[in-house]
């Protein structure tokens, strides 16, 4: 979203590390391939009519050698709508708000996970009953002032009493005794209770968010889940307390980093249970 406002994601994520951090790397580009993946089985799962214009399969550099021969390099830089090397081109040159560049094979990875998807009769059925699809929301904060931003992937309502919302989610830990690991790591709740009040915001009655995670491994299992009420409440206090610092921040334009603090270890580490040991975890990629 290019709207003047803060979003979760480029703002409330990166200064819960640090404001410094967040200010060092504002604007940064951050499209890993693994967000690129997640963003064309957005499309495939959700809005496949989308696809073609946001998307471009990689191919070999169209440029030439010295010698007239075709290049042999693979391409990674989309400069109007072609494909070329790093030699040939210039990350700088690529086309500003083209297509994104995917290859063949993330393309079957993002085609298998959105059949899985649309096989799920449980994910199947959530997206029927909430029809919208990148929904964009903009309002104010009435503790601070500040506009927020969001795009919802799944909302809207097919029964006129009951408001849905909800996100699409590729995970490399969809099981259920792993995801809620995921989940934190990743602040789904907090996405999701940063949607939420922005819905309440514009006069929607929404209390329940639902995440749609497939695995991005053979056999693709789709998991649907309905986040719990504690776990959004806890969603919302850590966005107050992050937006009120990045409030802060801008109004003393005071971009603190590091500190000191007490250093303590994990739970299953200091013996209560093995079973939580958080590096299973280690292997999660948030793409959305």
């Amino acid at each position: 979203l290019a709207w003047p406002a803060v979003s979760r994601s480029g703002v409330l994520e990166p200064i819960r590390r640090s404001p410094a951090y967040y200010k060092d790397t504002k604007g940064v580009d951050n499209r890993t391939p693994a967000k690129i993946l997640g963003s064309a089985l957005n499309d495939l799962a959700l809005q496949p009519h989308l696809f073609p214009d946001r998307f471009i399969l990689t191919t070999k550099c169209v440029a030439r050698t010295g010698e007239g021969k075709p290049c042999a390099s693979n391409g990674s830089i989309v400069i109007d709508g072609l494909c070329y090397c790093g030699k040939h081109a210039d990350k700088g040159d690529a086309t500003k708000g083209g297509p994104m560049l995917l290859s063949p094979e993330q393309h079957a990875l993002a085609v298998a996970m959105a059949e899985a998807i649309q096989a799920s009769p449980e994910a199947s059925a959530f997206l029927k009953a909430a029809p919208g699809r990148e929904v964009s929301m903009l309002w104010t904060d009435p503790h601070t002032k500040l506009r927020r931003k969001g795009r919802l992937d799944i909302c809207g309502e097919s029964d006129p009493f009951v408001y849905r919302a909800g996100d699409l989610k590729m995970s490399r830990a969809a099981h259920p005794a792993e995801f809620s690991r995921e989940a934190n790591k990743f602040g789904y709740h907090r996405q999701a209770a940063w949607y939420l009040t922005g819905l309440r915001a514009l006069g929607i009655v929404c209390y329940d968010f639902t995440d749609i995670a497939v695995a991005n491994t053979v056999p693709h299992e789709v998991y649907v889940y309905d986040l719990i009420q504690d776990a959004v409440m806890l969603g919302q206090e850590q966005n107050r307390a992050a937006l009120d610092l990045y409030h802060e921040c801008v109004q003393t334009n005071r971009w603190p980093g590091g500190g000191r603090f007490p250093l303590s270890l994990p739970a299953w580490a200091m013996g209560q249970n093995d079973d939580d040991n958080e590096d299973s975890a280690d292997g999660a990629v948030e793409v959305s």
